[in-house]
């Protein structure tokens, strides 16, 4: 169980895992009334079994935001590898969402149009990336659907009994066939369509509880009432309006430039500073003991706008004349529309030399919205 401070109520319950909600933890629970609950309902249930149980102390730490952010960074870094370039971190409101105590990123959307094809079908493609969260020792809620809207509801308060077929009941994934995106949705809850818990609560006092009870109520009525963010949320989900995601775009972790003295588009004049510049940035990743996984060059042309390039691999290294020569060989193979003036080689995304257990996150699985997407990684 993880916990947060709060001003006016202490320590309270802002995530627990499934095995604490079966013995009654919630959220915003006070984190010592939890502890204790936990203890007492498993020793309950010990002894009403006929097999004999090890019971453990329940394991409570402090929320960390910021290795959840990083780690969520990760993940979508991962994503846009192996399952679509078009990967985005979830945005949030000015106010917590109704039934989300964390206000902070949790989720991914990622556009999956003309991409599933390459998976064997939507199945695959969530198949793949269950695959990818497991490599890090994760779990999360998937769903394929219309709208990001939809895609957020249905993995975020989808019902085992619909999740897709050959990923099982166990794997939380959840796949709504074209064009019937808006019947999915209509037995969720309304906090299934990310509004605060000021508009859930209104909704509560008016006996409205499912996302379907409010499909039929007149939208002029919603909005003079409740506001436009209800109403424009509702058109979100059952993709009346669009929703754009913004793509993530990794920071750079490391970084070295050079000024050419003369601009040129001599290949072995470049090749020598791609290598000069590889072996400072493999130098400044050995201090902290990562090795490269994605690299890109910017080359800074005369008379064009910037050109850069991207080499992924797949486990860290440190070999700086395997990561030069890859990046040479995506030169040669490109023709340079003016002479260079600037060569910059950046580490968008290292990790770490010895691999380890990741245990980030493994208190509570994370939500992963999937959706139908395209897109390039050269630019």
């Amino acid at each position: 169980m993880l916990w947060n401070e709060d001003p006016r109520r202490g320590r309270l319950v802002v995530a627990c895992c499934s095995q604490s909600r079966a013995l009654g933890v919630r959220l915003l629970m006070p984190i010592a009334q939890a502890g204790e609950m936990v203890q007492a309902n498993a020793l309950r249930s010990a002894s009403r079994s006929s097999q004999r149980l090890k019971i453990g102390q329940p394991r409570i730490c402090q929320h960390d935001r910021q290795l959840d952010d990083q780690t969520l960074r990760q993940i979508a870094s991962r994503l846009q590898q192996s399952v679509s370039p078009m990967v985005s971190i979830e945005a949030l409101d000015a106010k917590a969402w109704a039934g989300h105590p964390r206000h902070q990123s949790e989720s991914m959307l990622c556009d999956v149009t003309g991409v599933a094809h390459l998976f064997g079908g939507e199945i695959g493609l969530l198949r793949a990336a269950k695959d990818l969260l497991a490599t890090q020792g994760l779990k999360g809620r998937m769903a394929i659907a219309d709208s990001v809207g939809a895609a957020w509801a249905i993995s975020h308060y989808g019902a085992s009994s619909d999740t897709a077929g050959g990923l099982g009941a166990c794997e939380e994934a959840f796949l709504a066939p074209s064009g019937e995106s808006q019947r999915a949705i209509e037995s969720l809850p309304v906090e299934a369509l990310r509004i605060c818990p000021d508009t859930v609560a209104t909704l509560s006092r008016l006996g409205i509880e499912s996302i379907g009870q409010l499909l039929r109520l007149p939208r002029g009525g919603l909005a003079t009432r409740l506001g436009q963010p209800l109403v424009r949320r509702i058109e979100q989900a059952v993709a009346e309006v669009d929703e754009p995601i913004g793509v993530y775009h990794p920071p750079v972790e490391h970084s070295e430039s050079i000024t050419l003295e003369y601009s040129t588009s001599d290949e072995k004049i470049l090749a020598d500073r791609i290598e000069r510049l590889t072996k400072k940035v493999r130098a400044g990743l050995a201090t902290c003991q990562r090795g490269a996984l994605r690299m890109a060059c910017r080359l800074d042309l005369s008379v064009h706008p910037p050109l850069t390039f991207e080499i992924g691999l797949f486990a860290p290294t440190l070999d700086a004349d395997h990561l030069s020569g890859l990046m040479i060989s995506r030169l040669e193979s490109m023709k340079l529309p003016s002479c260079v003036e600037r060569v910059t080689i950046s580490v968008t995304l290292s990790g770490p030399l010895r691999s380890a257990q990741v245990s980030l996150f493994s208190h509570e699985p994370r939500n992963d919205q999937i959706r139908a997407a395209s897109g390039s990684t050269d630019c």
